[in-house]
């Protein structure tokens, strides 16, 4: 394999790294959350000259999908924008409402959109402490990760996997 071919794990560590290992799902959500907004960050920042103003301006999560968006539309996985809104509006749910009624049915309109791209990915299995959502969540999270070019040197490799299994 070569440099160029070289397949690179960095994004999907630094997923594991900071989801909760314990298989809350209201803490899986907040994390996914802060996760993908970090990688929708690093989209703005890298089609800008100064990175210092695009975290001076205090973006919403919402308005950084839509200056992330019009960077690159992300054509071959245009899905990930509804299912960021959908994310969004899930999180939005559990951090102004008490009930997890509407939380339950914002995130299973979320994992279902997710489910219809990508439904092979859905077959590899969940457990109590990887579930659907955590799928439906990596799904999208990955797209915009390769975008956003990680370095892999900022990722702790030990350890991270550990933790998932029952």
């Amino acid at each position: 394999m070569t440099e160029k071919q070289k397949l690179d794990l960095q994004p999907l560590l630094r997923f594991l790294e900071v989801l909760p290992k314990s298989g809350d799902k209201e803490l899986a959500l907040l994390k996914s959350h802060l996760v993908i907004e970090e990688v929708l960050t690093k989209i703005i920042c890298k089609s800008t000259s100064t990175e210092k103003y695009v975290h001076e301006a205090k973006l919403t999560f919402n308005q950084k999908c839509k200056m992330a968006r019009a960077t690159n539309d992300l054509q071959h996985c245009s899905w990930v924008w509804q299912a960021l809104k959908l994310l969004n509006q899930a999180r939005n749910e559990l951090s102004h409402n008490l009930t997890t009624e509407e939380l339950n049915i914002k995130l299973e309109s979320f994992i279902a959109h997710v489910r219809s791209q990508n439904p092979n990915l859905f077959n590899a299995g969940t457990n109590e402490k990887f579930t659907e959502f955590h799928m439906a969540a990596f799904a999208t999270y990955i797209p915009l990760a390769s975008h956003a070019n990680f370095d892999p040197a900022n990722v702790r490799i030990p350890t991270i996997l550990s933790g998932y299994n029952t």
